[in-house]
């Protein structure tokens, strides 16, 4: 999430064909759901459109097989599929998916990601369609640095 953050692509997709390789070597579903919607996530923030089409549905079929009490172990899957769905225009779908992982984290045992993850799916439930979403543009790495008051 960290090189997502910081749009480093390349480097994102390299660490989810690791992390999605070794969840099917050991033959872990969440954990490759979680893998493949971070892919979604990095391939339509990447503007890629048909790699980021595939990898969405990709996601969409493995979330889609996972019970309710496997998802709320992967909370952030769920936000990462919602925007990727909301990227690619997709409103009403990525707006499910924001509930849904709502309403699993309400009806769920407080899980350690659920205090950073509810916010965010709570806050892109409330938005209208299109409402901000940019796609990743890398930072000018020779930026001279910005100091920001407080």
């Amino acid at each position: 999430m960290v090189a997502l953050s910081a749009c480093e692509l390349d480097e994102v997709l390299d660490h989810v064909s690791d992390a999605r390789d070794d969840a099917r070597a050991i033959a872990d579903p969440v954990f490759e759901a979680a893998a493949l919607s971070l892919r979604g996530l990095a391939c339509v923030t990447r503007a890629d459109g048909v790699d980021g089409a595939a990898a969405v549905a990709k996601a969409s079929i493995a979330l889609e097989r996972l019970s309710a009490e496997q998802l709320a172990t992967r909370l952030p899957a769920l936000w990462m599929h919602g925007r990727s769905r909301y990227a690619r225009g997709e409103f009403e779908r990525s707006l499910r998916d924001f509930e849904h992982g709502s309403s699993i984290a309400a009806d769920g045992p407080a899980a350690p990601d659920y205090q950073t993850v509810v916010p965010l799916l709570g806050g892109h439930a409330k938005r209208s369609p299109g409402q901000s979403f940019v796609p990743c543009v890398a930072p000018q790495r020779s930026s001279p640095a910005v100091n920001l008051p407080g």
